[in-house]
């Protein structure tokens, strides 16, 4: 590390060009949006998400919202459920991908980013294919009711 730092000149291996152009491109989406307005739109949509999710009956992890992230939502799958099986079928039937929980919470979360580009469109048809997956796997829910919620929180805001 000594002698890296004599040579400043050289980087100690070949710089992974595609990144520092994909680091760029993501730079300027964020400078045309404009910082503030895309951590306001994070904050939106979160808000959004948390509100679909607890219109389905849902619990979030953590419960308490003041403590929940803006750029990814987690809830509690619910009791006799299958978070991998929900979330094959909304990959396999509506082409939507949502991550379950790691480590300890492995079978017992699962996570809805909405962070970068996610649109309002994104969380609305995120939701509706949870709706469907819940339905489907045996979860009593009447549907459209998270996507309403997410909605009138949306026009809300």
């Amino acid at each position: 590390l000594k002698k890296y730092k004599k040579h400043k000149h050289h980087a100690p291996y070949t710089q992974p060009v595609s990144m520092v152009y994909g680091l760029k491109v993501a730079l300027d989406m964020i400078f045309e949006e404009g910082l503030e307005n895309r951590i306001e739109r994070h904050r939106k949509l979160a808000k959004a998400t948390r509100e679909g999710v607890k219109g389905m009956g849902l619990k979030l992890f953590p419960e308490k919202e003041e403590i929940c992230s803006n750029t990814v939502t987690s809830l509690r799958v619910p009791k006799g459920m299958n978070d991998k099986k929900i979330r094959e079928i909304m990959k396999d039937k509506y082409n939507i991908v949502i991550a379950g929980g790691q480590a300890h919470l492995k079978g017992k979360i699962m996570r809805i980013g909405h962070m970068g580009n996610v649109s309002k469109r994104d969380i609305l048809c995120t939701l509706a294919a949870l709706e469907l997956a819940l339905k489907e796997v045996g979860f009593k829910i009447e549907l459209g009711n998270g996507v309403r919620k997410a909605q009138e929180t949306m026009d809300g805001e």
